[in-house]
């Protein structure tokens, strides 16, 4: 029998007072929300990230301007033993399995978060914002000494490992941002708990069908627009090309293909559709066609040419069933892991 605290009925509960909502937008409704859960649940909740790291509970969750650290633990006080040499040879070994950190958390730019409810058991999917690495990079290393960086671009974070402060107070971060704008982490309560690979396979579908509900709404618009509104026409065809653009580079970063040496977490928002199309066609899953990107970039710019309500409408049929094709591929990547 589970306590109050680790149920799945705890989360229920939390999710009514706010009307049981598909999704949450409002940044204060996230983080209260959040907060509400870490108090009431005594921190006996789980968060699992895509990259299958799991904090089996939360110790606290921060406001940082506009990022959102979730904590797993909190070791200050071993480090204040440390710092005063009164830690015991068995601290000193359990705090180095934690690579004497002081503190390891989360750290998101939250875009939303979106419910998945499976009988009595509530799932918390969290999507971020792309932080972009220089800046996250200059905002850490302000006043601290970074220790080291990992970029994990597959695993849709980068670990940045850090002093605060003076150096000899030995207050040592280990940050893990979810930097790309895709949903990365998901929560749940510990009754019933699910599997870390079931949790990373909500996060791929929810970002996938994110993904498709866009170009869904944007067909949608293009129903209702008069074959002659030519800039209305060329928004919409812009509007799938930008749709277009963020699929593939996530099926890229899924998939681990080569980018031409491109960081793509310092050049998300500089990468072609060329670049992106070589990249998958080289790879031979799947092929995209030259007349594709022809089209695509032409509702991005001023061409001079007439567009047609039929060539969008062309444009976003093509692009997705080029959806689905990737969607497949990407689901059976996922039941080979």
């Amino acid at each position: 029998m589970y306590d109050y605290s680790m149920s799945e009925q705890l989360f229920l509960d939390v999710w009514k007072e706010y009307g049981c909502p598909n999704e949450l937008y409002d940044r204060d409704k996230i983080y209260n929300f959040l907060s509400i859960l870490v108090e009431r649940s005594k921190t006996h909740i789980v968060l699992d990230h895509y990259s299958c790291i799991n904090f089996d509970y939360v110790s606290r969750i921060e406001k940082d301007g506009e990022y959102i650290k979730i904590y797993w633990y909190d070791k200050d006080s071993l480090r204040e033993k440390y710092l005063a040499k009164t830690i015991n040879e068995n601290e000193m070994v359990a705090w180095g399995m934690f690579g004497y950190c002081t503190y390891e958390y989360i750290l998101l730019d939250i875009q939303k978060i979106r419910f998945i409810r499976r009988q009595d058991h509530l799932f918390i999917l969290l999507l971020s914002n792309i932080i972009q690495y220089r800046d996250l990079k200059k905002k850490l290393s302000s006043g601290n000494e970074m220790v080291t960086i990992e970029k994990n671009t597959s695993d849709l974070y980068t670990q940045y490992i850090f002093l605060e402060g003076d150096s000899s107070e030995f207050i040592k971060h280990s940050c893990i941002a979810s930097d790309l704008p895709y949903y990365s982490c998901i929560i749940q309560p510990k009754q019933n708990i699910s599997n870390v690979l079931i949790s990373k396979g909500l996060l791929l579908l929810a970002t996938i069908d994110e993904v498709k509900q866009r170009l869904t709404k944007v067909r949608g618009k293009l129903d209702i627009i008069d074959e002659h509104e030519s800039d209305d026409l060329f928004a919409v065809g812009n509007t799938i090309r930008t749709i277009l653009e963020c699929f593939l580079k996530y099926y890229c970063v899924i998939r681990k293909l080569d980018l031409a040496k491109i960081d793509i977490n310092q050049k998300y928002g500089y990468i072609s559709l060329s670049e992106l199309k070589k990249a998958i066609n080289r790879n031979g899953e799947i092929n995209i066609s030259q007349s594709i990107i022809d089209t695509a970039n032409e509702m991005s710019h001023d061409s001079g040419k007439k567009i047609s309500k039929e060539i969008v409408s062309d444009l976003c049929h093509d692009v997705m069933l080029l959806f689905d094709d990737c969607e497949e591929v990407l689901k059976k990547h996922f039941m080979d892991i």
